[in-house]
């Protein structure tokens, strides 16, 4: 998740809004965290069974690898847009096309020098991960393809800033769920049988290539104003860039990144094979945790566009409300993963169940949604500098405990360390700034959202005990069925409970 400064409104817009072209929407509607989920779903036993135990290992590797040397980048980037806003208010089209160049130019740097680490080093990372000899070549070719698609992606990364810069949300979403859907649609190649390890990587490197030209083409809507020549090289605003950015870097952190350090550690300790188990559970805890997000947004938009100047009731029923949606809408992956998880994965993988896997998750996932939730009001109010502490110590914390767990617990063991590392750091204390900005008492408001939360999830735990109680789960069409009926038996609890808690309290007194 990359932290963003609160939205702009529409007084302050560099270009009139203007209502998205049907094409745009439904190009956008592939960039929802839904439709992630079910493209995961959907997909994820395909590719296993097609590319092999050892092949989905080291691309699952590699993208955990890829998401912590991302890292800092994405501060830089989140920096750039901060940057671009502030020339936005004053009108200052030189500075805006200033901040363009030295962001791009900054980002390409960053991102070659780790592109060259990882080619230079590919070999003896594929070494070091147990990868078997005669899957070591397309390994390596596949983890420099890699690192080549993160120094694209961080050098197009500056357009993407300034699209959001100036205004073009529509275009944005529009072009962002174009390189969803290509996505996909390599996936279903991948499907066929017919491409190799480095034609994958080969594959998602012209995606990000094909994603960067759109940015540009988008940009060009917002006039000729925007685009830099080489005479907007200026030094000075690219110091500012880069100490704004380091700064940046050690105030945000992706949601959940401590996941990729697990199945870093994981794939060193025991090999990429069960690191990929490992990282398929990291994507549906994200995902599951997107959709939560979207759903509290969908009910309550104006989450998103919260303000300091908003008053502060106001605030605290929309938050209140956001979080509560959220929590009823990750009960159901919580049931699969808390009643049947372990088993179901095994089954849906054919692999040995990993013990402790599935308790672990669902203990993380109600605290994890609840965190981000947090993070988006903390970000929204430009309070978000109170979360580069807690977020660093919640990376070194669980790095250690990983180190720690994984060897003797396995999995489990894995899980359990990220777990303790979120609840003892971003777990309570970020919650608890948001409370006291909002003037909440912290023990009071995580009250109410666990008892909401337990009455939500008693029917679907229940439908759920009864399913795996009649039938064994073994492929992935039942695994589907069993998803929806929980999903049904979730919602009808969630909301229930919701709007009974609602009118049995009131707004302000639980």
């Amino acid at each position: 998740m990359i932290l963003t400064p609160p939205l702009l409104d529409a007084t302050t817009l560099p270009l009139p809004m203007r209502a998205s072209t049907l094409v745009e929407r439904l190009l956008a509607f592939f960039d929802t965290a839904v439709v992630r989920l079910v493209a995961f779903v959907a997909l994820t036993p395909v590719l296993w069974n097609v590319l092999g135990e050892t092949q989905f290992g080291v691309v699952a590797t590699a993208t955990a690898l890829a998401s912590l040397l991302d890292w800092p980048l994405r501060a830089f980037s989140a920096t750039c847009t901060r940057m671009l806003l502030a020339a936005v208010r004053v009108d200052d089209t030189v500075r805006l096309r200033r901040v363009v160049l030295m962001g791009w130019l900054l980002l390409s740097v960053l991102g070659l020098a780790m592109a060259a680490v990882l080619a230079l080093q590919a070999e003896s990372l594929v070494s070091a991960l147990g990868v078997e000899r005669s899957s070591a070549p397309d390994a390596a070719d596949y983890v420099t393809l890699m690192g080549l698609r993160l120094a694209a992606q961080a050098s197009m990364s500056a357009w993407q800033s300034a699209v959001l810069a100036a205004g073009l949300a529509g275009e944005l979403a529009a072009v962002r769920g174009a390189r969803t859907l290509l996505e996909v649609l390599v996936c279903f190649a991948v499907a066929t049988g017919g491409v190799s390890l480095p034609a994958l990587g080969a594959l998602e490197l012209l995606i990000v290539g094909a994603w960067g030209v759109a940015l540009l083409l988008a940009l060009r809507q917002a006039g000729p104003g925007w685009l830099p020549t080489l005479d907007d090289i200026d030094w000075r605003t690219g110091r500012t860039l880069y100490a704004n950015g380091a700064l940046e870097a050690t105030q945000s952190t992706p949601f959940l990144l401590t996941f990729d350090i697990a199945v870093f550690v994981v794939a060193l300790v025991h090999g990429v094979e069960l690191a990929a188990v490992l990282a398929i559970a990291a994507n549906a805890c994200r995902l599951t945790a997107g959709t939560a997000l979207q759903a509290g947004s969908i009910i309550f938009p104006r989450i998103a566009s919260l303000g300091v100047s908003t008053r502060r009731t106001e605030r605290r029923w929309m938050v209140r409300r956001a979080t509560d949606a959220a929590l009823t809408a990750v009960g159901s992956l919580t049931v699969l993963w808390g009643v049947m998880g372990t088993r179901v994965m095994a089954e849906w993988l054919d692999v040995p169940p990993p013990n402790g896997l599935g308790i672990a998750v669902a203990a993380l996932l109600p605290f994890a949604v609840a965190s981000v939730v947090s993070v988006r009001y903390l970000v929204t109010v430009g309070m978000d500098t109170h979360i580069g502490p807690v977020a660093a110590a919640e990376l070194m914390l669980a790095a250690i405990l990983c180190l720690g767990f994984i060897g003797p617990w396995g999995l489990g063991g894995g899980v359990l360390a990220i777990t303790l590392a979120h609840l003892l750091t971003t777990g309570w204390r970020v919650p608890w700034t948001m409370c006291r900005d909002l003037g909440l008492r912290p023990l009071l408001f995580a009250r109410g959202r666990a008892w909401r939360f337990a009455v939500a999830v008693v029917p679907a735990l229940l439908a759920g005990l009864a399913l795996a109680s009649l039938k064994t789960v073994r492929g992935r069409r039942e695994l589907i069925i069993v998803a929806v009926i929980c999903v049904i038996f979730q919602a009808v609890a969630g909301f229930t409970s919701w709007y009974l808690a609602a009118q049995r309290v009131g707004v302000e007194n639980d």
